[in-house]
């Protein structure tokens, strides 16, 4: 079996493309693009994932934007972003917990706690 959308083989016991998830399958190649021509560079890439977990927002596009054409690309930036938001979120919880407590303003704690945000990211691209 052949995918319709994307050309690649598919073994006979699948009823979806495992590349793109296409449910469209035909017995043979004839008529379909040729997989070599197709962009098939479906790693992880760093420099995404990074810009993911520092703007959450961004990585959630991305995944949105890539999840069918790219799947692991898409993954890793999902991780990423899923990763960046609870940092983001912890560290603005101890923020707002800090200035109840009266320990110091609420500014303060929210510089110091974006500093911790940024260590964090600096310390997961190394």
């Amino acid at each position: 079996m052949f995918c319709v959308e994307c050309g690649k083989y598919v073994a006979n016991k699948l009823d979806k493309c495992p590349y793109c998830e296409c449910t469209q399958l035909q017995e043979t190649n004839e008529g379909l693009p040729d997989p070599a021509s197709l962009k098939t560079h479906d790693g992880h890439s760093a420099g995404l994932c990074m810009l993911s977990f520092a703007v959450p927002i961004l990585g959630f596009i991305l995944y949105s934007m890539w999840r069918k054409q790219f799947p692991m690309r898409a993954t890793a930036i999902l991780r990423s972003t899923i990763t960046g938001a609870i940092a983001l979120v912890a560290l603005l919880g101890l923020a707002l917990f800090l200035f109840i407590s009266g320990s110091m303003e609420f500014g303060q704690a929210a510089l110091m706690c974006m500093v911790f945000f940024y260590i964090i990211f600096i310390l997961a691209i190394a």
